[in-house]
């Protein structure tokens, strides 16, 4: 199990609100955690509203993708901001049409930014990004707004995709108090959000009955997950066998996680059994977690 920071990074890191303006849908924070040169941190925020129209601008479809450096781990000083930034969409992103707002309340597009597709990083290649065309840094982003316009139907989980270093987003932040080691200044750095694994499992636990077992587990985030099987031994370092009839279907997605239940009732009371539970994806790779353990006794049904 992986730390709610990194669910999201990743991913458990995730809600829903409704913006007054628009009455939009606000996916985040996804924490970008990954840095070039610092240890892991909660580096930056990104948020993704899923309808965010311009009166300037015609597109059918209108996201617009937020970025905030964290200024209590990045303290501002001079020419502090977003230098770049970059992003993943799952189809073609030239079809989109992107551009740097100027400020957090001025929606009018920033020239100075620049724009291109599928171009290459510290973190890998993207397919949309948009850098700060001033290399003094004069005009840097804290908060950096980045417009996406489209004819195409888009959804928020079009950008939810990795790269091919498997990277979800990347940024470069600079002008922030030296964080160095008292040799080696630094004051500026790349930062990226890894994309998280197939499985984030929240819990996993086994809970006696009178001649049964049940077993609970929930999960924060599953991508391509097909399905679950259970497995179980009379000791725990034994030979697992499976017991469910037939794969336990995903509920999941890649944005939320689910619960689960599974009863065994082919137990006998007063022994001790192990279980394990397997994931396995769409592609037939599985990954195994556990083992958790239960005895089921005949008091655990009076006292129901």
């Amino acid at each position: 199990m992986k730390a709610k920071s990194l669910l999201f990074a990743i991913v458990a890191f995730l809600f829903l609100c409704v913006s007054s303006s628009y009455a939009a849908n606000v996916y985040g924070p996804f924490w970008i955690t990954k840095c070039n040169v610092l240890p892991d941190n909660d580096y930056a925020s990104v948020y993704i509203n899923d309808d965010y129209p311009i009166p300037s601008r015609s597109d059918t479809y209108h996201y617009l993708v937020t970025v905030y450096p964290n200024e209590s781990i990045l303290i501002p000083e001079s020419n502090y901001g977003i230098q770049s930034f970059g992003l993943n969409y799952a189809h073609d992103p030239t079809q989109l049409s992107v551009f740097v707002l100027k400020s957090a309340t001025d929606d009018t597009v920033d020239t100075n930014w620049k724009i291109t597709f599928n171009a290459l990083s510290s973190f890998g290649p993207f397919g949309v990004f948009v850098y700060n065309g001033d290399t003094t840094g004069k005009y840097r982003k804290n908060p950096l707004r980045i417009y996406i316009g489209s004819e195409i139907p888009l959804t928020y989980t079009d950008f939810y995709v990795p790269n091919e270093s498997m990277y979800m987003f990347a940024c470069h932040i600079a002008g922030f108090k030296d964080m160095g080691d008292g040799i080696t200044e630094i004051t500026s750095a790349k930062f990226a959000l890894p994309f998280p694994t197939l499985i984030e499992l929240s819990f996993f636990n086994a809970k006696p009955g009178n001649k049964s077992v049940t077993l609970n587990w929930a999960t924060e985030v599953e991508i391509d997950n097909a399905g679950f099987n259970i497995y179980r031994a009379d000791v725990e370092d034994g030979i697992y066998v499976k017991i469910n009839d037939s794969l336990i279907s995903a509920k999941g997605s890649s944005m939320e996680g689910a619960l689960y239940t599974f009863i065994d009732k082919t137990v006998k009371n007063r022994r001790v059994y192990y279980y394990k539970l397997e994931d396995v994806d769409l592609d037939g790779i599985s990954t195994i977690h556990g083992p958790v353990s239960a005895m089921p006794r005949y008091l655990y049904g009076i006292l129901k």
